[in-house]
């Protein structure tokens, strides 16, 4: 099995694991590997740190609990921020860009609102000035895993 680091369009870094160095170009030139953050396939390896050599197998424990530890104060975090935006932005769909825009041109009233957009079209709405950003999905709760 190896272990590469992996980075998408968006910059979301991850592992991904593989039988062998031609396993994941395979992978990759099939369009197989997804972002788990944006689930963007356009996908590319990144040069990865070599291991560190630890004084001790407990000291390797602890650098992986509070790795854990950190990825699970992410995730809470994010649930946060996607409950304050369900309870306080309207939810418009796929119109978000087009409704971001009318609001930004003063054709539209201005509120908070959320929806879907593709990457091109927050680009654009960036480029005309509109504040838009793409947020990774919301994660699960344990209830939800399985």
């Amino acid at each position: 099995m190896v272990i590469f680091d992996l980075q998408c369009e968006g910059l979301h870094v991850f592992e991904g694991w593989f039988s062998s160095p031609d396993d994941l170009k395979a992978q990759l030139e099939k369009g197989m590997v997804i972002c788990p953050i944006c689930d963007d396939k356009n996908v590319h390896k990144i040069p990865t740190a070599s291991k560190l050599v630890r004084s001790s197998p407990s000291e390797e424990l602890k650098a992986g609990a509070s790795t854990a530890l950190l990825y699970k104060h992410q995730q809470d975090f994010l649930r946060k921020v996607h409950t304050h935006i369900e309870k306080n932005y309207e939810d418009v769909g796929t119109k978000f860009a087009d409704q971001a825009l009318k609001m930004h041109q003063g054709e539209m009233e201005q509120k908070g609102i959320r929806g879907s957009a593709t990457k091109d079209q927050v680009h654009e709405l960036n480029k005309a000035g509109v504040e838009a950003v793409s947020i990774p999905k919301k994660p699960p709760t344990k209830n939800q895993i399985n």
